[in-house]
Order: C-alpha cells, then structure tokens, then sequence
C-alpha cells in the first residue's frame, strides 16, 4: 500500500476505500498481510486471520498519510519474498500480492530489470505466488504496474472508488 507523497489527496483516499473494499471480499478464515511503504518499506502487519483482525487493518488502513517518495520495487520484493516463503510451506493454498500505487518508483534500491526477474521466476521461490498491480491517481503510470503484474503471471489495471469491487471480482478469476 503506497502511502508516498505522489498519493497525496485523491489517490490515497481512493486506494484507502479500495483497500477496505478489498478486506470486505475476503472470508474471515482468509490470512491477510499487509505493507505499507514511501521512501521506506515498513514492518509487514501479518499474516493474521481477518475475521478478528479486520478491525485492526482498517484502522491502519485508515490512518495512513501521503508523504515521502516512493520504494515501489523493494516493497513488491519484499510483499513477492514473504508471499513465496508461505507459499512453499503451503502449496495448496491462493497466494497473491495485490498492490496499490500510482507505479512511479522514486528510490528503490532494486531495479525494475530485477524486481521482473525475480517475479518472473516460475519455479522454487515464488512459484503460485501472483501479483496485481492496481494504479491509482491521474498521474499514475499504468505501463510500470504492466510490466509488473505480467512477470509475476498476475494482472493490472486502473482503480478508483467506483470500479475497485468489480477489479477484485476480475482478479479473483485468476484463482
């Protein structure tokens, strides 16, 4: 979840009441993760059943501010890492990365160039793990979150209030 200073205004309002949307068409035996990240790619919050935690996710969720840049590809590393090592222990089991973001990296340690080929990895490490990049804001750059979202075997595309129940229904045709 992007909380830069690129998100400010609109689009981390759009991407906070995507997010609760999200939370709402998950079951409460669902286990659920999440990471927030601006020039800093914070503590993972997780994984924790929902049921009993929804309350705690929301109002993370809803305390988020826009400042800072943005580490967009050391975030998705990190959320793509801890999602293939659960995903390794427990095969059988959906294991995706959802992420919210207008797509402009500003400060990465890692390069897009190495941030696909890790996602690109089709077995071992990450393997069943996909990722779906939502992009959200005016300014967003749809071809980044492409880019990422088509090496993981996953899907993009455009979020704001009104579309984000029927972008979660298309990803979960993926499953």
């Amino acid at each position: 979840f992007d909380t830069s200073g690129r998100m400010n205004g609109k689009p981390l309002e759009e991407a906070k009441t995507g997010a609760k949307a999200f939370l709402g068409t998950l079951h409460d035996r669902d286990d659920v993760s999440m990471i927030f990240f601006n020039s800093s790619v914070f503590p993972t919050l997780g994984p924790k059943k929902l049921g009993p935690n929804r309350g705690d996710f929301t109002t993370r969720i809803d305390g988020q501010i826009a400042n800072g840049r943005t580490a967009l590809y050391d975030a998705v590393a990190q959320a793509y890492g801890e999602a293939s090592k659960r995903a390794e222990k427990a095969p059988g089991v959906i294991h995706a990365v959802v992420v919210m973001t207008d797509g402009r990296d500003e400060g990465s340690t890692l390069s897009l160039s190495d941030l696909n080929k890790k996602l690109a990895s089709t077995s071992g490490e990450g393997a069943g793990v996909k990722v779906f990049t939502i992009a959200y804001g005016d300014g967003a750059d749809p071809k980044i979150l492409e880019q990422i979202a088509e090496a993981a075997k996953g899907m993009s595309t455009k979020g704001n209030t009104t579309t984000i129940v029927d972008v979660f229904k298309d990803m979960a045709a993926f499953f």
